[in-house]
Parts: C-alpha cells; structure tokens; sequence
C-alpha cells in the first residue's frame, strides 16, 4: 500500500471519540507520584482524559490550580498527550518531539522529516531521552499522519 492508503486506514485520532492512542499519565516522564495520586483523585487517569479535560487555557488554569503545579508544566503534559494521538509515536518518541520544541499536531505536521531527524537526533545527543532516534521515513509517516488528523477534525 502506498502512503496515502495507509494513513486511509489509521482511524482520525482526536476527531470525535476516535482515538490512536491512550496511555496511563506515567508515561510522561516528569509527572511526579504525589501528582499523579492528585490527578487519579480528578479522575484524570490517562492521556486521552488529561488532552479532553485541559481543551482551552482555562481548563490548563484550573487544573493547574486544583492540583498546585504550574500551568506551564501541564501545558508540556498535554503537549505531549498531543503528539500521542499520532500513530507509531510512542511515549518516549513523544517526550523527545516535546524537548525538541515540537509542541503539538500543527508543529509538527510543519515539519521536513529530514530536518526533523537531525533535530531529534541532536535533542537527544544533549538531553538523552530516546533508545532509538527515529529515521527520516519514520518522521515522514508522522507528519503526515499529523496533517491527516489536522484536516479531519
């Protein structure tokens, strides 16, 4: 199959109640224990449940002051739960993208997958975060699986 065939067949992540991926909090790195038992009290258990709660900078405040962390550090988690709707992006691929300034769908739907590479892969020559630093043809599939999200919300 080529390509375009293959992103026809992955369901539209974030349109809807379709959803790629869903993983517990714990794979973002910098949640901490007492946080996270804080966030299980809300009920917010998940991913898909911290992107859906924290949709607008309001939610992000109010979370932010629920749980008495800063409103930029649950701007990264959701970040990060962002970028996980994506297929074939792992948590730790997530993390990277995230450290790499690489904030969101558009952000990275933006990107050239060899310039994205030698970003990743210099993002984590200084910050070591990955195993495997994805390839260009991995990179490839992500941004346009990105911009497929992005156009069918």
């Amino acid at each position: 199959l080529d390509k375009i065939e293959q992103l026809q067949m992955i369901p539209d992540s974030g349109a809807g109640e379709d959803w790629q991926d869903d993983y517990p909090l714990t794979v973002i790195d910098d949640i901490e224990p007492s946080t996270l038992s804080k966030l299980h009290e809300l009920g917010v258990t998940t991913t898909k449940q911290l992107f859906n709660q924290c949709a607008n900078e309001d939610a992000i405040y109010q979370l932010a002051s629920d749980i008495a962390v800063e409103d930029f550090v649950i701007q990264r988690w959701v970040s990060i739960a962002d970028l996980l709707r994506v297929a074939n992006i792992e948590a730790d691929d997530a993390n990277l993208l995230e450290a790499t300034e690489i904030y969101s769908l558009f952000d990275l739907s933006q990107q050239k997958p060899q310039r994205l590479h030698e970003k990743l892969s210099k993002t984590n020559m200084n910050q070591p975060r990955s195993v495997a630093v994805p390839e260009a043809d991995k990179c490839q599939v992500w941004i346009e699986h990105a911009s497929h999200i992005l156009k069918h919300r």
